[in-house]
């Protein structure tokens, strides 16, 4: 064997090594590449819930202005369109943050029992739902309140499973 067909060989041998490690390389490359993204849809859901549980906080807050004014100076029909604004928000929040699939069940969701929350939410923040200046806790109120509970056991259980898949 000739000192070319040693060299050559060797290169050869060289090469191989350095395709296999190259391979290796990819692999892991994609693994951490799907577990980073299921990371991100992990934080995004998360982030979802958080702001579906401020609604439904934000909804319980809204019952302190059935009535007349507890406090002195208080506008009612102002407080509840500003925290009907503030529930605006964060369903606009959510919606950014959850994937197509999450999105879809989350809008099918949100027109509980034929119940149109955005509409119902606009209501709010116009304070067309104010009768005499007052919050009117209705059959509407109660079917929003029922749609954002459902949303929370629905992201709740997307979670667990990303949690699994993550493992």
């Amino acid at each position: 064997m000739s000192s070319l067909e040693s060299i050559n060989m060797w290169l050869t041998i060289v090469s191989a090594i350095l395709t296999i490690a190259t391979g290796v390389g990819a692999y892991k490359s994609i693994a951490y590449y799907k577990k980073s993204k299921q990371l991100t849809i992990y934080a995004s859901t998360n982030s979802a819930l958080v702001e579906t549980q401020s609604i439904i906080n934000m909804l319980a807050e809204l019952l302190e202005f059935v009535g007349p004014p507890k406090k002195r100076g208080v506008n009612n029909a102002m407080e509840v369109s500003r925290r009907g604004s503030n529930i605006k928000k964060s369903i606009n929040r959510i919606r950014e943050s959850l994937q197509e699939q999450e999105l879809i069940e989350f809008n099918s969701t949100l027109n509980f029992e034929g119940e149109n929350t955005d509409a119902y939410i606009d209501s709010l923040i116009t304070i067309s739902i104010c009768s005499g200046g007052n919050f009117s806790n209705d059959a509407s109120y109660y079917a929003c309140v029922k749609a954002f509970g459902g949303i929370q056991l629905f992201l709740k259980h997307n979670i667990e499973n990303l949690e699994e898949k993550l493992k």
